[in-house]
Order: C-alpha cells, then sequence, then structure tokens
C-alpha cells in the first residue's frame, strides 16, 4: 500500500501541473478516470496477493556521502 500512496501522490503532483501549464480540464479527467481503474485493480490485486513482506528482508537505510569540508 504504501508504493500505491507514492503512485497517487506522484500522479496528483503531475496531474496538477500539467493543468496549471494547458488548463484542459477535460484531459486532466480522463487522466483521473483512467487512473482510477488502474489503481482499484492494483489495490485488488495487492489485497488477493500473499503477504511477502515478511519473506523479503530489511530495507537497509541509504547511507548519504558526508558533505564536503565535513569530518
Amino acid at each position: 500500500m504504501d508504493v500505491l500512496a507514492r503512485m497517487l501522490v506522484t500522479l496528483l503532483d503531475g496531474l496538477t501541473l500539467n493543468w496549471l501549464v494547458d488548463r484542459d480540464s477535460a484531459q486532466a479527467l480522463a487522466v483521473l478516470d483512467a487512473s482510477a481503474d488502474q489503481f482499484a485493480a492494483l489495490s485488488r490485486a495487492n489485497r488477493l496477493a500473499p503477504s511477502t513482506r515478511a519473506a523479503r528482508p530489511a530495507r537497509r537505510e541509504r547511507r548519504r556521502p558526508a558533505a564536503a569540508g565535513r569530518a
């Protein structure tokens, strides 16, 4: 569900920026309609799939390079 939530936020962010540029509400609504169908299908597939969280190794924290001049 975390991935679906991130995908939804990304979609809405991009769609908002696109609408601000071209003000085409019909196109934006068409994208939302198609995306709603896709998200519904993905969420159903996710709900029906067996949980693989326990089988996955723990996610490692990303190491950020030290800033220049820092010890």
